[in-house]
């Protein structure tokens, strides 16, 4: 979509997954389980 529009994309990065925020202090390549009220987050 960017590239019909002239623009090239660099670099991305996700802060969100629906209704549930990416830690902070989650380093790239890092991963933890998510919590019970966290996965409904994502859904909602």
């Amino acid at each position: 979509m960017f590239a019909a529009a002239g623009n090239h994309v660099l670099e991305l990065k996700r802060i969100s997954i629906g209704g549930l925020e990416i830690p902070a202090d989650l380093e790239e390549g890092e991963w933890r389980e998510l919590e019970p009220d966290e996965r409904s987050a994502i859904f909602n």
